[in-house]
């Protein structure tokens, strides 16, 4: 390892282009190395505090039958050489060699004992006498005054022995010999670079477009224990294979991430990856046109993306602008209790429902049970009417309001005529002047409803929030934004809306084929027209006129009154009712007499008809016709 030296003129370079001044004389450890340097005291790495160098001592160290001259001097010269050895200066520790090695010469060869031998009586010691004539001094009397220790008097021997002239301080520049070498290295790297990668939409939609992922499956540890396999299945291989420390730390500088574990993803992103991995590799020109096939798919939802964010800040920026997204979340499951027998048992469904507004960062969430309503477009079309004419005035003459409606590509729930038909009636009542029904593509419809969907689940599962009854639910979804908790609002049967109306009202025309669009706008100034776009980034609409519409005047539109949808509450399976009641005996008498309300009452039990002779011997008791007590709460 070379010594790294910079100039006053480079370290004024290197300080102009930093915030902060780089000064290396008040870093810590180079104060501890001058310190150390100059015999004063320093406190070490770990937090040790040394001592100073003592001063040496003023009587005769050796023994009493030396006569050499140097042992004699007086003890002021003994401190003048001490203080010049150890006074502070620049560089200290080279200077010290310099004096030592000065001071010391190896024995000639007409000596007691020959020259290379290791043994003190091989080196002679001097010291110098105020007049600067060298004297001769015994071995103790030497480290008595210039206070070093015997191994840096052995090591700078084993130089001069060497024949080296200089004595400059080399410590800390020898070579870690655990260090990984550019063989290990390479080996390492190409081992992780043999997995194959991916690059992820979402990586790409934030800035990142090169970051690459391995296989959610991997991980460090397991991909280091193939690398010790691959070794020792190597035939001319016998070395011992790198620590699962180092392999991490190789990895880490590759900057490759592992995917997250694929749940509900792209139908048509799978399909382009399942044909790409069944195309041979020589195939380049298949291969080249699948690539683009998936480019221009991601491109198509990255457009839709920029398009959300774009209405965002629009809606932030001004009043006349809404934007809204609404999405469903995942089923809601009661009972959850940790009985093992719960594991095994059907559960009952909730559903949650959130209207977000992406400007405000807020949603409204929509809950009810599975014998209030079902997961189609009756409850959605229901939640969209609720919402806006709950939340929205109707406007003044004059007045303006634009409202972006974005969600997923759900037929069943979102994408459908009735809702469609539901913006333009909305359109023509006056709640807006224009409706732009936006639509995600399939399989990358992250909206932000999802995100305050993450909060919920998150609180409910590291908070584990015990789901005795389905209203439970509804207590998590407000704790777990205490800051800011989600407005919530509890549906029933009866607050599901029929709107089959709007389809006799607002006839569908035959060229609107709903789900081939990404947008498809209303305008109350065209109200007997739809507008659609096959892209968000398409200039130009196409028209759908509205064939035959009924009684479509302002004075039918105002007037005109939903139905329920729903007139009694649906009815759950047996088997469901029975699973959710043998979890029963888990709950408390208030949370059992909740379910009652939810539950269908038990079906009476029905035996077969007793035997005539039976009846005829009176061996058919009344206590045998009495049915068994199943234990059943309800």
């Amino acid at each position: 390892m070379s010594k790294i030296v910079i100039s006053g003129s480079q370290l004024k370079t290197l300080n102009s282009s930093r915030k902060r001044d780089l000064n290396i004389v008040e870093w810590r450890d180079t104060k501890a190395k001058i310190s150390r340097q100059s015999g004063l005291p320093y406190e070490g790495r770990n937090g040790k505090l040394h001592s100073a160098i003592s001063v040496p001592l003023a009587e005769k160290v050796c023994c009493k039958r030396c006569k050499l001259d140097g042992c004699w001097i007086f003890p002021e010269r003994k401190l003048e050489l001490w203080e010049e050895f150890w006074k502070d200066q620049a560089d200290n520790y080279n200077r010290q060699q310099s004096i030592l090695s000065g001071l010391m010469d190896m024995a000639g060869e007409t000596d007691r004992v020959a020259a290379i031998n290791k043994n003190k009586c091989n080196w002679r010691y001097f010291l110098k006498n105020t007049d600067g004539r060298k004297v001769e001094c015994c071995y103790k009397s030497f480290l008595n005054i210039f206070k070093v220790t015997k191994s840096r008097i052995e090591n700078l021997q084993k130089g001069i022995r060497l024949g080296k002239l200089s004595f400059e301080d080399r410590r800390g520049l020898g070579s870690n010999p655990r260090k990984l070498t550019a063989e290990q290295r390479a080996t390492i790297l190409q081992h992780i670079n043999s997995f194959p990668t991916y690059i992820s939409h979402y990586s790409r939609a934030n800035g990142d477009p090169e970051r690459k992922y391995l296989e959610a499956e991997l991980n460090v540890t397991q991909m280091h224990r193939l690398y010790c396999e691959m070794l020792c299945a190597a035939i001319d291989s016998h070395k011992e294979p790198e620590s699962l420390s180092t392999y991490r730390q190789v990895f880490l500088e590759t900057g490759l991430k592992f995917g997250l574990p694929k749940t509900d993803t792209c139908d048509t992103c799978d399909t382009l990856h399942r044909r790409l991995r069944e195309i041979s590799n020589n195939n380049v020109v298949a291969i080249r046109d699948i690539e683009r096939e998936i480019e221009a798919h991601h491109l198509k939802a990255d457009t839709a993306y920029n398009h959300l964010r774009i209405d965002t800040q629009l809606a932030k920026a001004s009043n006349d602008v809404v934007t809204l997204c609404i999405d469903m979340q995942q089923v809601m499951m009661s009972p959850k209790i940790s009985a093992s027998d719960s594991f095994y048992r059907t559960k009952f469904s909730s559903f949650n429902v959130a209207v977000s507004n992406p400007a405000a960062d807020n949603s409204h969430m929509f809950f009810w049970d599975e014998v209030d309503g079902r997961r189609g477009q009756i409850e959605i079309s229901t939640i969209i009417h609720k919402y806006i004419t709950e939340n929205f005035t109707l406007l003044e003459p004059g007045q303006s309001r634009t409202l972006n409606f974005w969600s997923d590509r759900c037929v069943a729930q979102n994408n459908n005529y009735q809702n469609v038909s539901l913006f333009k009636y909305l359109t023509l009542r006056g709640y807006f002047t224009v409706v732009n029904q936006k639509f995600l593509v399939t399989g990358h419809s992250f909206l932000p409803c999802d995100r305050h969907f993450a909060v919920v689940e998150r609180y409910a599962k590291y908070k584990r929030s015990s789901i005795k009854v389905p209203s439970d639910w509804m207590r998590v979804i407000v704790n777990s934004r205490p800051q800011s908790p989600f407005p919530i609002t509890k549906l029933t049967y009866k607050d599901f809306q029929d709107f089959d109306i709007l389809r006799t009202l607002i006839p569908k025309p035959e060229s609107l084929k709903v789900t081939k669009f990404h947008v498809i706008a209303s305008d109350i100034r065209r109200p007997f027209v739809y507008f659609t776009k096959t892209s968000h980034d398409d200039p130009n609409a196409t028209v759908h006129p509205i064939i035959h519409p009924g009684n479509l005047s302002k004075t039918n539109v105002n007037s005109l009154r939903f139905g329920p949808a729903y007139h009694i509450k649906f009815v759950i399976s047996e088997r469901k009712a029975a699973d959710v009641r043998s979890l029963l005996r888990f709950l408390s008498t208030e949370e059992r007499n909740e379910w009652n309300d939810l539950l269908p009452p038990i079906p009476q039990a029905q035996h077969p008809a007793p035997r005539p002779e039976a009846i005829s011997d009176h061996s058919y008791s009344a206590q045998s016709i009495i049915a068994p007590d199943d234990h059943d709460y309800i």
